[in-house]
């Protein structure tokens, strides 16, 4: 089957479950359900950070960001972007995809604006990822893990 024809019985499919009646009230889906974009998590240790229903979110947030390059570049973010390591962008699962942050290191103070374009990390304890170009800016690209402060700054 060609890929045109595969987006097509796709189609059909989301189509079909919203003509079923499959929405996030719907019995499938568990009341205290986590939802990071459209994929429901088991509730088990929620992260202050993690999208709920309703897609309420904090403004501001600090926590610990790790950054990451070469093995992922070329890849598909979860916004559909091709991911470039050179990019100032970064990976949340704290806020919409689609909006501006200003990431501030707080170790030594230096700060960027960076677009949210991608999900993760998918490692409890950490609320960004950042790309090699953010990290080199911010200078964390020598270590591992850094402390930074996020807030949203522009939705568009």
């Amino acid at each position: 089957m060609t890929k045109e024809g595969w987006q097509l019985v796709f189609v059909m499919l989301i189509f079909a479950l919203i003509l079923a009646g499959l929405t996030p009230s719907h019995p499938m889906f568990p009341r205290y359900s986590v939802v990071v974009g459209t994929v429901p998590l088991p509730p088990a240790k929620p992260l202050p950070c993690l999208l709920y229903r309703g897609w309420s979110y904090p403004k501001t947030l600090e926590g610990v960001a790790s950054w990451y390059g070469h093995r992922e570049e070329g890849n598909r973010t979860a916004s559909g972007e091709v991911f470039y390591r050179v990019g100032w962008t970064a990976a949340t699962r704290c806020f919409p995809l689609g909006v501006f942050a200003k990431v501030t290191n707080l170790e030594n103070g230096r700060w960027c604006l960076v677009w949210l374009n991608d999900r993760g990390p998918y490692i409890n304890g950490r609320i960004l990822d950042v790309s090699e170009a953010v990290a080199k800016h911010l200078r964390m690209h020598r270590q591992v893990l850094t402390k930074v402060q996020v807030r949203v700054v522009l939705n568009i």
